[in-house]
């Protein structure tokens, strides 16, 4: 699929290419890319950073992939859900916030069977005038479709990895191939698709990395969303080290550089670092930030993800925050 003389046909930089600038110890080359990657986005977005609410309505998990701290083997997580109700009236809220597009996000839990999403998203449409992008794993390609009818505009999942064998060790015997051909049939039925990678896994190479930006061109992707790995609690990847800021910084650089005109959005896995985390990607190339809001206004964050700290703030007082955040680092806020 991908070769060693692989070019992308908006960059000059071939896979050899990528693999030295990620290798290379130049601190004066790295501000030179992190400066273009800028200039993309002054050229591409007008300077612009778009807003994303995002609910994550549901932790169980009927898989077990084995970085994900809600792999259905960990016993040790209070499992949550909202019901469907909860989660229109909540997105009604973040619309209010005049954000025009949510992320509708769990692990994969079919207790939120076909009919029920598509209840969630037709009620959702009917009530406020938002885009819906949902992000709910891998389904059966008749529930696709039933989501597509119901509303939904776009669907966000991952690949996480380009590589065959490391992507059947973090998830558990699964298959690449078979999450590629869900990939192509969300776009064969009319959805806006999303897709990225998980930067800084176990034994992932620095040429898988650089395949994993290729393969988000060859996919042909409406929006891209990558991640950092970060260990976590009660998983068989605990003990691994995390992501280094370094390596993040080049990859989202480059992936910029490479995808140019391309949506990109970073999203923390745990949000620990809600300032460092979005900063970091904000001067990196990303055009998207995601706002994972608290699910009761009254109440503290609700805790989906038990690394995550809670953040005893309002969405509204999120919302603000990351407007301001957007501001300080010279940038608009997409209207």
């Amino acid at each position: 699929m991908l070769t060693d003389s692989a070019l992308h046909s908006d960059t000059l930089f071939s896979r050899e290419q990528l693999i030295r600038l990620f290798n290379s110890e130049d601190e004066s080359e790295l501000c030179r890319l992190i400066n273009d990657a800028e200039n993309k986005i002054v050229s591409n977005f007008d300077n612009s950073i778009k807003l994303i609410g995002q609910i994550n309505f549901s932790n169980y998990c009927e898989e077990n992939c084995n970085y994900c701290d809600l792999r259905e083997e960990n016993f040790s997580l209070d499992r949550t859900r909202f019901t469907a109700d909860e989660i229109i009236n909540k997105a009604i809220q973040v619309s209010n916030l005049g954000l025009k597009t949510i992320v509708l996000e769990s692990g994969k839990d079919t207790y939120f069977d076909t009919d029920i999403i598509a209840y969630i998203i037709y009620s959702i449409k009917q009530k406020a005038d938002i885009s819906i992008i949902l992000s709910l794993g891998e389904r059966g390609f008749e529930e696709y479709k039933r989501w597509k009818l119901a509303g939904a505009d776009s669907y966000l999942l991952k690949f996480e990895t380009s590589n065959p064998q490391l992507f059947s060790k973090v998830h558990n015997g699964m298959n690449l191939d078979v999450r590629l051909r869900h990939l192509s049939y969300l776009k064969k039925v009319g959805f806006n698709v999303g897709s990225g990678s998980i930067i800084g896994l176990p034994n992932q190479t620095i040429g898988d990395m650089v395949n994993d930006i290729f393969l988000c061109d060859e996919l042909e992707l409406d929006f891209c969303v990558f991640s950092s790995f970060i260990p976590q609690p009660f998983t068989p990847m605990q003990n691994s080290s995390e992501c280094s800021e370094n390596l993040l910084v080049k990859f989202l650089t480059l992936s910029r550089l490479v995808l140019s005109s391309k949506d990109i959005s970073f999203l923390s896995v745990n949000e620990s670092g809600f300032s460092k985390y979005n900063s970091t990607g904000l001067k990196s190339g990303m055009n998207i930030t995601i706002l994972s809001f608290p699910f009761d206004i009254e109440e503290d964050s609700l805790l989906l993800y038990p690394s995550k700290k809670k953040r005893k703030k309002s969405p509204s007082e999120i919302h603000s925050d990351m407007k301001i955040m957007v501001e300080g680092l010279g940038k608009k806020v997409a209207g």
